[in-house]
């Protein structure tokens, strides 16, 4: 069963034609190809190694293996990785 308060806000959100993420304070992850990465709203880096790169959002947490992985920008709510993405894997708490 949906929380109420998430219910109404997803409701205000369709409404008023606002992305869900923008009210709800979801990440959006957008990928182009399997070489770029970018990750809005997110809380912060948890780990990040040429390997991998573990990134905190409020659902939970991002985690992303490859190779040469890098982080071009990282500015307040937006991370963009590059390098060669073999894999992405979610983890809700």
């Amino acid at each position: 069963m949906k929380n109420p308060l998430q219910t109404a806000k997803e409701s205000f959100a369709s409404t008023l034609g606002i992305p869900r993420e923008i009210i709800l304070g979801s990440s959006f992850v957008s990928m182009l190809s399997n070489k770029n990465i970018q990750i809005e709203n997110h809380q912060g880096i948890i780990k990040y190694t040429p390997s991998t790169v573990e990134v905190k959002t409020s659902q939970g947490k991002i985690k992303f293996k490859g190779t040469d992985l890098s982080i071009e920008s990282l500015i307040t709510e937006e991370i963009l990785v590059t390098g060669t993405i073999n894999s992405v894997e979610f983890f809700y708490e």
